[in-house]
């Protein structure tokens, strides 16, 4: 017996390369990866779709990564992610307007006043050219990107052809369904994070997914009388995925997955890998030509991952609005998630208006902003509101969804009947539509 001898785990044999990355090695790709193929450049994007089409004998895409696919794509493919960053930048320009027009009627100054205001005047004016080329810009990447996604789904269908794995059969997802929650109660991984934000089956998708690459790892190890290793390549580096969460290195499997990879595939090796990292073999080992510019591409949206919000951070942010009396706003976010979920769409600033009974919504947004101060969202990572209102006048749930809604409001009837009213408004938007 050695050390190691019941703990090869501890071996941190995924740190190492493959020893084959061309014919022993499979590489997964997760649903956040594709979609954010959505979100390069219409250069990047060419080179990475090529470099993909090169590698294609070596990918696999669990069924359960296509059904995520699906189910997002089209709130990537209609831009979402530039109007938003155009509405944080208006939202920001109409507070900063606010901010100087109370400033200047307020100034004590009466013998530079003239003089203060025009210099502040200026100021204004000088913001809002600036804002409004940033704006422009945004729109300028927007319609390159929207150019680009012509091309990605007739060249991922062509790529993964074969590629991707068979839909569970009935049985099999029941059993898997019980085996996670089994899991989850002892918080063996994956998919124990998803379980505190997510309900009902939802929740399992992590599970789902490391089920068929097991599956899949078992099979081709089998054909081939030997062991195969998988870099799962994704952007969930959430600590029941990675063992180093938020690490500025490169991402480390969980130790308790690279052993039950191992012993179900006859000791192959389980590693986890970004977007950048699997360009870089396509470079090295398949002929593949991706620029510098695009891996680096690739590497920021790797970055940009938003924190999920568990049920306790919904909770708090909520009661915050309620309890300082921002109810406005409160039936507003309620109206927008729940608007997700019946329209698959956000509620225009007209409804948002007709729904609180406001002629004006200015200085309507900073409190969504002054409500991540809560301590279970800080703890969370949350860095950014649950709403926004975007550059086509459209206030949308940016982090948070009808299901975790409702489970943080449960308990509480005071949030339930802010809630019942956004849900009726919506209802009529529905059938009016």
């Amino acid at each position: 017996m050695s050390i190691y001898s019941d703990f090869f785990e501890y071996r941190d044999s995924d740190t190492r390369p493959p020893l084959d990355p061309v014919r022993s090695t499979l590489y997964v790709i997760d649903a956040n990866v594709l979609l954010n193929l959505f979100k390069f450049t219409r250069s990047a994007t060419a080179e990475i779709l090529s470099a993909m089409k090169q590698m294609s004998s070596v990918l696999f895409v669990p069924h359960q990564v296509m059904n995520e696919f699906w189910s997002n794509v089209a709130t990537v493919r209609r831009g979402d992610h530039h109007r938003e960053a155009a509405g944080k930048m208006s939202s920001a320009h109409d507070e900063m307007e606010r901010v100087i027009g109370t400033w200047l009627e307020r100034t004590g100054l009466v013998s530079e006043r003239d003089q203060v205001v025009q210099r502040s005047r200026n100021a204004r004016d000088d913001l809002s050219r600036a804002v409004s080329r940033v704006i422009e810009i945004f729109e300028e990447v927007e319609t390159d990107a929207s150019d680009g996604q012509r091309t990605i789904i007739p060249s991922l269908e062509k790529t993964l052809d074969g590629r991707v794995g068979d839909a569970p059969t009935s049985e099999q997802r029941r059993q898997w369904i019980d085996e996670f929650s089994t899991r989850v109660a002892a918080r063996i991984p994956p998919g124990f994070r998803d379980a505190e934000s997510k309900n009902g089956e939802s929740a399992a998708g992590d599970y789902l997914i490391w089920r068929q690459i097991l599956d899949r790892a078992s099979a081709v190890s089998k054909e081939r009388q030997r062991p195969v290793d998988v870099t799962f390549i994704t952007n969930d580096l959430k600590d029941d995925w990675v063992r180093e969460p938020r690490s500025s290195t490169a991402p480390l499997a969980h130790r308790h997955l690279i052993r039950e990879f191992a012993e179900q595939t006859g000791n192959g090796v389980f590693r986890i890998g970004t977007f950048r990292a699997l360009l870089e073999v396509a470079n090295e080992h398949f002929g593949a030509t991706v620029s510098e510019e695009s891996r680096a591409q690739a590497q920021a949206q790797s970055r940009l991952v938003e924190a999920e919000w568990p049920v306790e951070a919904v909770r708090d942010y909520l009661k915050w609005l309620l309890e300082r009396e921002y109810t406005d706003q409160l039936l507003v976010l309620f109206a927008a998630v729940n608007a997700s979920a019946q329209l698959d769409e956000g509620i225009t600033i007209e409804h948002a208006r007709t729904l609180t009974g406001r002629d004006k919504l200015t200085a309507f947004s900073p409190p969504y902003r002054t409500a991540l101060r809560q301590a279970a969202v800080q703890e969370a990572g949350i860095s950014e509101p649950a709403i926004a209102l975007e550059s086509d006048g459209v206030f949308r749930a940016t982090g948070i969804d009808q299901d975790v809604t409702d489970r943080a409001i449960s308990d509480d009837e005071d949030l339930g009947e802010w809630r019942d009213r956004a849900v009726a408004f919506v209802t009529g938007l529905g059938a009016e539509g």
